[in-house]
Order: structure tokens, then sequence, then C-alpha cells
């Protein structure tokens, strides 16, 4: 199982994607969901970023995918921050576990304004 690309950055209100790749010689079916478990953040969460205070403030838009041996399959994600809680000093970061069951991959989501989410991608990019 292959993610392309395993972290994703998004302002508060964008939609991304990321491909999910079937490395296997059969169809496997995944299963889509965030980290809900906040003893497990410690182990997940970057320095510098927030816990996703409500799982609706992501929107994954399906909770499985199957994709043939070999395939791959597109995943889009739209980030929903509530106006009201935007603030440019915030970062919130979720993790998305991709669950089949031969493999099991996470991807890292990053929702900050866009001037800071500019500066991530510089510093990942060096």
């Amino acid at each position: 199982m292959g993610i392309v690309p395993s972290t994703i950055v998004l302002s508060p209100t964008e939609k991304g994607e990321v491909v999910v790749f079937n490395n296997g010689a059969t169809s496997e079916t995944y299963r889509i969901y965030a980290l809900a478990d906040s003893a497990k953040w410690q182990t997940y969460m970057a320095a510098g970023f927030h816990a996703l205070p409500d799982a609706n403030w992501l929107n994954l838009g399906v909770n499985s995918l199957t994709i043939p041996a070999g395939g791959q399959s597109t995943l889009s994600i739209t980030a929903a921050l509530p106006k009201k809680v935007r603030s440019p000093a915030d970062k919130y970061e979720t993790i998305i576990f991709i669950e089949g069951k031969i493999a099991t991959g996470f991807l890292r989501v990053r929702i900050m304004e866009s001037d800071e989410k500019t500066e991530a991608g510089r510093r990942e990019a060096q």
C-alpha cells in the first residue's frame, strides 16, 4: 500500500487529494477514518500543531475505498473550519488511517492559514 502525498496541507476551507495505491496481488477494501483516540495523539502529533477539535471540520467524502490489485484511487479531503474559530496562529493536524486486511497506512492532514501553509510547504521542500 502507498499513499501520495503522505502529508497534505490545507487552508481552512480548501479541498485536497491524495492517491492511494494497492500494491498487493488481490483487490483490497480499505476503511478510512480519522484518529479519534486523544491518548494516541501524543504519538502522532507534530510539534506546533493542535489536534483537530471537531471531526466535522474535515470531510473525507467516503469511509472506504475498494482498489483492484495493482490499482489506485483518489481520495478527496476537504477542510471546513468555521469562521468563528479561525485564527492565523492556529494550526491543526489530524491523522487519517487507511486500513485494509493486508496493509494499513496513514496520512497526516495539516490545516492552517494560507501564509503559514506557504511557509510550511517551503520548509518541507528543502
